[in-house]
Protein backbone atom coordinates (compact mmCIF):
# COMPACT_ATOMS: atom_id res chain seq x y z
CA UNK A 1 0.00 0.00 0.00
CA UNK A 2 3.14 2.19 -0.53
CA UNK A 3 6.38 2.78 0.50
CA UNK A 4 6.78 0.78 4.18
CA UNK A 5 9.41 3.77 4.77
CA UNK A 6 6.96 6.64 5.10
CA UNK A 7 7.14 8.94 7.90
CA UNK A 8 4.72 7.07 9.72
CA UNK A 9 7.48 4.99 10.66
CA UNK A 10 9.29 7.07 12.81
CA UNK A 11 8.65 8.69 15.68
CA UNK A 12 9.46 12.43 16.86
CA UNK A 13 13.04 12.17 17.41
CA UNK A 14 13.29 10.26 13.57
CA UNK A 15 14.02 6.87 14.52
CA UNK A 16 11.73 4.02 12.82
CA UNK A 17 9.40 1.85 14.67
CA UNK A 18 12.01 -0.87 13.49
CA UNK A 19 14.58 0.89 15.49
CA UNK A 20 12.28 0.88 18.55
CA UNK A 21 12.13 -2.64 18.53
CA UNK A 22 15.39 -3.47 18.44
CA UNK A 23 16.37 -0.77 21.12
CA UNK A 24 13.74 -2.85 23.13
CA UNK A 25 14.70 -6.34 22.70
CA UNK A 26 18.39 -5.10 24.15
CA UNK A 27 16.85 -3.60 26.99
CA UNK A 28 14.51 -6.22 28.32
CA UNK A 29 17.07 -9.51 26.93
CA UNK A 30 17.21 -10.57 30.11
CA UNK A 31 14.91 -13.69 31.47
CA UNK A 32 14.82 -12.94 34.95
CA UNK A 33 11.31 -12.90 36.57
CA UNK A 34 11.83 -9.04 37.51
CA UNK A 35 12.98 -8.07 33.82
CA UNK A 36 9.84 -10.06 32.38
CA UNK A 37 7.89 -8.26 34.70
CA UNK A 38 8.79 -5.00 33.53
CA UNK A 39 8.76 -5.76 29.76
CA UNK A 40 5.25 -6.83 30.05
CA UNK A 41 3.97 -3.60 31.78
CA UNK A 42 6.19 -1.38 29.16
CA UNK A 43 5.14 -3.67 25.82
CA UNK A 44 1.51 -3.51 27.42
CA UNK A 45 1.70 0.13 28.09
CA UNK A 46 2.92 0.92 24.44
CA UNK A 47 0.31 -1.55 23.20
CA UNK A 48 -2.45 0.85 24.96
CA UNK A 49 -0.89 3.96 23.82
CA UNK A 50 -0.16 2.98 20.23
CA UNK A 51 -4.03 1.61 19.69
CA UNK A 52 -5.12 5.49 21.16
CA UNK A 53 -3.13 6.85 18.28
CA UNK A 54 -4.42 4.90 15.67
CA UNK A 55 -7.95 5.38 16.83
CA UNK A 56 -7.67 9.11 17.01
CA UNK A 57 -6.41 9.28 13.45
CA UNK A 58 -8.77 7.01 12.33
CA UNK A 59 -11.66 8.92 13.73
CA UNK A 60 -10.60 12.43 12.50
CA UNK A 61 -9.55 11.33 9.17
CA UNK A 62 -11.93 8.26 8.04
CA UNK A 63 -14.74 8.43 10.41
CA UNK A 64 -14.83 12.25 10.25
CA UNK A 65 -14.71 12.10 5.85
CA UNK A 66 -17.28 9.35 6.13
CA UNK A 67 -19.93 11.54 8.28
CA UNK A 68 -19.10 14.83 6.85
CA UNK A 69 -19.58 13.26 3.61
CA UNK A 70 -23.19 11.78 4.13
CA UNK A 71 -24.24 14.75 6.06
CA UNK A 72 -23.61 16.98 2.42
CA UNK A 73 -25.62 14.83 0.63
CA UNK A 74 -28.47 17.47 2.21
CA UNK A 75 -26.35 20.49 1.27
CA UNK A 76 -27.26 22.51 -2.07
CA UNK A 77 -24.30 21.63 -5.24
CA UNK A 78 -22.43 24.74 -4.77
CA UNK A 79 -22.25 23.98 -0.93
CA UNK A 80 -21.90 19.88 -1.37
CA UNK A 81 -18.33 21.36 -4.08
CA UNK A 82 -17.44 23.45 -0.86
CA UNK A 83 -17.86 20.64 1.47
CA UNK A 84 -16.48 17.48 -0.43
CA UNK A 85 -12.78 19.94 -0.73
CA UNK A 86 -13.00 20.62 2.70
CA UNK A 87 -13.39 17.27 3.92
CA UNK A 88 -10.57 16.19 2.02
CA UNK A 89 -8.27 19.02 2.64
CA UNK A 90 -9.22 18.32 6.76
CA UNK A 91 -8.29 14.38 6.35
CA UNK A 92 -4.65 15.06 5.21
CA UNK A 93 -4.12 18.33 7.08
CA UNK A 94 -1.10 18.69 9.70
CA UNK A 95 -3.71 18.74 12.42
CA UNK A 96 -4.36 14.52 11.63
CA UNK A 97 -0.90 13.80 10.00
CA UNK A 98 1.15 14.96 12.98
CA UNK A 99 -0.81 12.48 15.02
CA UNK A 100 1.68 10.18 13.82
CA UNK A 101 4.65 11.23 15.59
CA UNK A 102 5.01 9.97 18.99
CA UNK A 103 4.78 12.19 21.79
CA UNK A 104 7.80 13.74 23.63
CA UNK A 105 8.41 15.77 26.42
CA UNK A 106 9.68 19.07 24.74
CA UNK A 107 9.98 20.34 28.17
CA UNK A 108 12.40 18.55 29.95
CA UNK A 109 14.02 17.42 26.73
CA UNK A 110 15.12 20.93 25.52
CA UNK A 111 14.97 22.56 29.34
CA UNK A 112 12.63 25.31 28.70
CA UNK A 113 8.83 25.10 28.22
CA UNK A 114 6.64 26.27 25.63
CA UNK A 115 3.73 28.72 25.80
CA UNK A 116 1.32 27.36 28.41
CA UNK A 117 4.01 27.45 30.94
CA UNK A 118 2.56 26.25 34.15
CA UNK A 119 -0.42 25.02 33.17
CA UNK A 120 1.54 22.85 30.13
CA UNK A 121 3.80 21.97 33.05
CA UNK A 122 1.20 20.98 35.51
CA UNK A 123 -1.07 18.66 32.31
CA UNK A 124 2.16 16.83 31.75
CA UNK A 125 3.28 15.66 35.11
CA UNK A 126 -0.24 14.78 35.80
CA UNK A 127 -0.08 12.41 32.55
CA UNK A 128 3.51 11.01 33.51
CA UNK A 129 2.00 10.26 36.90
CA UNK A 130 -0.72 8.31 35.06
CA UNK A 131 1.34 6.59 33.12
CA UNK A 132 3.22 5.58 35.94
CA UNK A 133 0.54 3.79 37.74
CA UNK A 134 -0.87 2.18 34.33
CA UNK A 135 2.40 0.59 34.12
CA UNK A 136 2.15 -0.79 37.78
CA UNK A 137 -1.35 -1.65 37.35
CA UNK A 138 -0.13 -3.62 34.04
CA UNK A 139 2.61 -5.72 36.31
CA UNK A 140 0.40 -6.63 38.31
CA UNK A 141 -1.84 -8.23 35.97
CA UNK A 142 0.75 -10.95 35.10
CA UNK A 143 2.44 -11.62 39.15
CA UNK A 144 0.34 -14.62 39.55
CA UNK A 145 1.90 -16.01 36.41
CA UNK A 146 4.55 -18.62 35.90
CA UNK A 147 7.69 -17.58 34.01
CA UNK A 148 6.70 -19.74 30.84
CA UNK A 149 3.12 -18.12 30.91
CA UNK A 150 4.59 -14.44 31.05
CA UNK A 151 6.92 -15.37 28.61
CA UNK A 152 4.09 -16.18 25.83
CA UNK A 153 2.11 -12.87 27.39
CA UNK A 154 5.03 -11.19 26.25
CA UNK A 155 5.01 -12.42 22.76
CA UNK A 156 1.79 -12.10 22.36
CA UNK A 157 2.15 -8.39 23.55
CA UNK A 158 4.77 -8.25 20.60
CA UNK A 159 3.08 -9.50 18.30
CA UNK A 160 -0.15 -7.07 18.62
CA UNK A 161 2.25 -4.00 18.64
CA UNK A 162 3.48 -4.95 15.45
CA UNK A 163 0.20 -5.18 14.10
CA UNK A 164 -0.72 -2.15 15.08
CA UNK A 165 2.44 -0.36 14.02
CA UNK A 166 1.67 -1.88 10.72
CA UNK A 167 -1.66 -0.54 10.39
CA UNK A 168 -0.55 2.73 11.53
CA UNK A 169 1.77 2.58 8.47
CA UNK A 170 -0.94 1.50 6.09
CA UNK A 171 -2.76 4.41 7.25
CA UNK A 172 -0.16 6.99 6.46
CA UNK A 173 0.38 5.60 3.34
CA UNK A 174 -3.63 5.65 2.13
CA UNK A 175 -3.63 9.47 3.63
CA UNK A 176 -0.40 10.50 1.43
CA UNK A 177 -2.11 8.86 -1.74
CA UNK A 178 -5.56 10.35 -1.11
CA UNK A 179 -3.32 14.34 -0.44
CA UNK A 180 -1.07 13.62 -3.30
CA UNK A 181 -4.77 12.67 -5.54
CA UNK A 182 -6.21 15.85 -4.29
CA UNK A 183 -3.44 17.83 -5.46
CA UNK A 184 -3.70 16.31 -8.99
CA UNK A 185 -7.27 17.37 -8.90
CA UNK A 186 -6.06 21.10 -8.68
CA UNK A 187 -4.73 20.92 -12.31
CA UNK A 188 -8.10 19.15 -13.29
CA UNK A 189 -10.15 22.13 -15.58
CA UNK A 190 -12.73 23.71 -12.44
CA UNK A 191 -15.80 22.16 -13.87
CA UNK A 192 -14.71 18.76 -13.59
CA UNK A 193 -13.24 18.86 -9.99
CA UNK A 194 -16.13 18.53 -8.43
CA UNK A 195 -17.00 14.62 -9.43
CA UNK A 196 -12.53 13.90 -9.33
CA UNK A 197 -12.50 14.78 -6.04
CA UNK A 198 -16.29 13.36 -5.14
CA UNK A 199 -14.96 9.88 -6.51
CA UNK A 200 -11.63 10.12 -4.63
CA UNK A 201 -13.66 10.99 -1.73
CA UNK A 202 -15.74 7.53 -1.98
CA UNK A 203 -12.81 5.74 -3.09
CA UNK A 204 -11.17 6.52 0.37
CA UNK A 205 -13.79 5.61 2.47
CA UNK A 206 -14.31 2.93 0.80
CA UNK A 207 -10.92 1.15 1.32
CA UNK A 208 -10.55 2.47 4.74
CA UNK A 209 -13.61 1.14 6.05
CA UNK A 210 -16.19 -1.26 7.01
CA UNK A 211 -19.26 0.31 4.86
CA UNK A 212 -20.10 1.91 1.82
CA UNK A 213 -19.92 5.58 1.82
CA UNK A 214 -23.38 5.37 1.30
CA UNK A 215 -24.13 3.68 4.75
CA UNK A 216 -24.35 4.90 8.10
CA UNK A 217 -21.13 5.98 9.74
CA UNK A 218 -18.33 2.70 9.88
CA UNK A 219 -16.42 1.56 12.34
CA UNK A 220 -12.33 1.43 13.39
CA UNK A 221 -10.84 -1.61 12.70
CA UNK A 222 -8.75 -1.66 15.48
Amino acid sequence: MGNTNAAAGHNASGRTFQQLNLEQQEQYSGDSREGLVKQYGQLTTQLHELKQIYDDIYSSAVQSAATEYLRSKNNFFLRRKQKVKAILKGSVGDAVMDKFLQPTNECSRNGNMRAGGLLAAARQFAEAADKVRVFSDRQREVEHLTTEQLKREIRQKDREIKLIKRKLEELHNELMSLKERYEETKQIPKFRRYSARKEILKSFIKQNTTASPESPVPVSGV
